[in-house]
């Protein structure tokens, strides 16, 4: 699921910082998509909320190193 929303949210602003228009991505844009990520998170997962926290937890740690290599 994450990796679906991950795809969905963030990538396409994450390929356009890689891109020629990188320098025009603001932080706002990227934060945006990790926000959309965290609220249908929040809205579809499914299981006990501990769990859902560890996931998302784990998620947070790939992503957070995900922008920084892109950027």
């Amino acid at each position: 699921m994450l990796g679906r929303l991950k795809n969905e949210h963030l990538d396409p602003v994450l390929e356009r910082v890689g891109g020629p228009d990188g320098a025009k991505v603001n932080y706002g844009e990227i934060m945006n998509g990790w926000k959309k990520i965290k609220t249908d998170f929040d809205s579809k997962a499914v299981g006990a909320k501990d769990v859902m926290a560890n996931i998302f937890f784990k998620y947070n740690q790939v992503k957070n190193d995900a922008i920084i290599t892109t950027v």
